[in-house]
């Protein structure tokens, strides 16, 4: 919910798993999520599920934007709902606001579809230039979005270092 809360809205199914795997990835927010591959990169039914439940009750609100390629879901939540439901914070953590604001500098959700497929693949593909190439060859027609995508893992990289860095000194 805090991410949804950060973005304000987030347009299209696609975009809401990348974003918040993006932010699993760097722990900006708490899993496990259970993604696994899929068509579109790192998917999780889990949270597709979650996300299905809070529309249902009304805490989570979904309507259809007509696009060229059709119709597509865009999410937001409900505040009032959040409180009648006795949601006490609906103002999400500071490191969630930075790191959504970051990821919604690049509208291009192709660009986040493949920056979460390298970094899914990094893991078993012996680390990220073995990731970038399967990447590619799994999705040769997102090549023209490299480059921004290896520039958004290295702004997300850099925030995550930041933040960490910023926990421990306020610990110590």
């Amino acid at each position: 919910m805090d991410v949804l809360l950060a973005a304000g809205e987030i347009k299209g199914s696609r975009r809401l798993q990348k974003v918040i795997y993006l932010l699993w990835y760097y722990d900006f927010v708490p899993g496990p999520l259970g993604f696994g591959p899929w068509l579109y990169g790192p998917y999780s039914p889990d949270l597709a599920g979650v996300v299905e439940s809070m529309t249902a009750i009304g805490l989570v609100e979904q309507r259809g934007e007509q696009t060229t390629l059709g119709v597509r879901r865009c999410y937001k939540v409900n505040k009032e709902k959040a409180r009648k439901l006795g949601f006490e914070r609906l103002d999400p953590p500071e490191k969630v606001k930075e790191a959504v604001a970051l990821i919604n500098r690049y509208q291009n959700t192709d660009v986040l579809e493949l920056a979460a497929t390298i970094l899914m693949l990094e893991r078993t593909a012996g680390g990220r230039e073995g990731a970038v190439k399967q990447a590619l060859e799994w999705k040769s027609h997102l090549k023209d979005c490299l480059p921004e995508a290896q520039r958004l893992i290295s702004e997300l990289e850099e925030l995550a270092r930041r933040q960490k860095k910023h926990r421990t000194n306020d610990m110590g």
